[in-house]
């Protein structure tokens, strides 16, 4: 991140960003979540020399970010350090890597600080560390950087977008949308047109090179270009599509996740006010972006003006991404929204940095205005040092899959709803109920029975802490406790 300071000082907040991201790679490694799992499980097998897989043997396009996944296979095999790790790692300089493209486009519109608060809050959100080991980041850290440096390094800056499409494909309407914005940027600009229209053709076939080249590789692997992971996620979401789809569904569990680390925080009784907090917080993000695009770079060379394409791009790819979603009819995950929420969370200190400007001095309702940004740091740092325990998904399927994997033949495979840990712990073939890398399932998305007897495994796995339990339609059908008998169980078992 960079400031309006002096370069000492400019040196100062890169060190200080690079100690937040590294603390938190300290405290939050491998505590991805379940889903993420399944990427590190695709790396771990490629690093083996297995290939891209999830089931060895089996070429199921079932993971939504390869680029991810080639990369930790690569530095797996480079460094020999676990890939929960290296996903931690890579997510933390994917954090950096934005708060340093937005921190230096702030600073050429003459808004230092801002900028540098912003990039703060994007190291530190619980939200977006949430979503560790993720592509999204990754991507939209690339792209941003494409647009930064745009104007000097067409050709560069296009592979940075088509690398981003390899690390999550919807990054694909990001690179779009600066190719458009580029287009007619040049035609309103008469000086010099043709030298632009050339940097404009250049940042598209630089673009279109890795993402070329990425299709080709899965469609040679896969059979497609598509992961099978949308059919599922789409099948799914069909069994109620009131809950698990449709703008509402994503509003409110994205709030939700805002909200909660503050909630978590709060003395008892407070957490209407924690979520009042958070939502003031959100309606500083929006008004930020009208000080924004209010703001001019004082530079007159358009080379040198990289704020005037990363911020408008991060807004119109944030609000493309938060329309198509809800419309795919997926159901709700947290790294859908990241684009989004790091708009958000850029433009709250714009808001508050809009109205300590137009005031002489600090006044106190500049302060209060503040208030909610120190309520998320704060709400970061306090939750900082959490082991993840209290998630039952990563301390029960964690234990069972190293059960299976010290127990259960190489061949032995496993039928089960959730599959990142228990998948990454077992190396043993898992059998997905819900078809992300089991296409044979996809047609039972709403019969979990069905699935099964499809395809009948050696271990089912059940779980007791909510009551759906996952398998709970087939360990309930009266047949079962003759054809299966329990071989393990692992507390803590809470039955509801």
């Amino acid at each position: 991140m960079l400031s309006n300071a002096s370069p000492r000082r400019a040196a100062l907040a890169i060190l200080a960003g690079l100690f937040l991201a590294g603390l938190y790679v300290y405290f939050r490694a491998g505590l991805a979540t379940d889903d993420m799992y399944i990427t590190y499980r695709y790396a771990e097998n490629l690093a083996l020399g297995r290939g891209l897989v999830f089931n060895p043997g089996e070429r199921v396009f079932g993971v939504t970010d390869p680029g991810v996944a080639v990369l930790l296979a690569a530095l797996r095999v480079a460094t020999r350090a676990p890939i929960p790790w290296l996903g931690s790692a890579l997510h933390a300089a994917a954090l950096f890597a934005l708060a340093f493209t937005i921190a230096r486009a702030a600073r050429a519109r003459d808004r230092g600080p801002e900028g540098l608060a912003a990039g703060a809050l994007i190291l530190t959100s619980p939200f977006l560390w949430a979503a560790q080991g993720s592509g999204p980041p990754v991507a939209l850290a690339l792209l941003l950087s494409a647009a930064a440096i745009v104007a000097k390094r067409p050709w560069l800056a296009g592979m940075l977008g088509g690398l981003g499409v390899l690390c999550r494909a919807d990054t694909l309407a990001g690179v779009a949308l600066l190719a458009l914005w580029l287009f007619f940027e040049r035609r309103a600009t008469s000086e010099d047109g043709a030298r632009g229209f050339l940097g404009l053709r250049r940042f598209a076939l630089g673009a279109m090179a890795p993402v070329a080249v990425g299709a080709l590789a899965a469609w040679a692997w896969f059979g497609t270009v598509l992961p099978n992971t949308l059919a599922a996620k789409r099948a799914y979401a069909a069994s109620d599509v009131a809950l698990h789809s449709g703008f509402l569904p994503f509003a409110r569990s994205t709030f939700r996740l805002l909200a909660r680390p503050l909630v978590l925080e709060s003395p008892a009784g407070w957490g209407d006010v924690a979520r009042g907090v958070t939502l003031f917080a959100l309606g500083l993000g929006l008004l930020g972006w009208l000080t924004i695009f209010r703001s001019r770079t004082p530079q007159a060379s358009e080379a040198h003006r990289p704020s005037d394409r990363v911020f408008p791009l991060l807004a119109l790819f944030a609000l493309t991404i938060a329309v198509v979603y809800p419309l795919l009819g997926v159901p709700y995950f947290l790294w859908y929204v990241i684009p989004p929420v790091v708009a958000l969370l850029v433009g709250a200190p714009f808001a508050v940095g809009a109205v300590a400007r137009s005031t002489s001095a600090i006044r106190p309702f500049a302060i209060v205005l503040a208030l909610p940004l120190a309520a998320m740091l704060v709400a970061s740092f306090a939750g900082l040092d959490s082991t993840g325990e209290n998630d039952w998904r990563r301390t029960a399927y964690t234990a069972a899959g190293r059960w299976l994997r010290a127990h259960a033949a190489p061949e032995a495979d496993i039928a089960a709803e959730e599959i990142g840990y228990l998948g990454y712990e077992s190396d043993r073939p898992i059998s997905d109920l819900v078809g992300l890398v089991t296409p044979r399932s996809i047609p039972f998305a709403q019969d979990r029975l069905g699935a099964f007897l499809a395809h009948p495994t050696e271990y089912v796995i059940f779980h007791t802490y909510n009551a759906r339990g996952g398998t709970r339609p087939i360990v309930q059908r009266p047949w079962f406790p003759d054809a299966y008998a329990e071989v393990a169980c692992f507390p803590p078992d809470r039955r509801d």
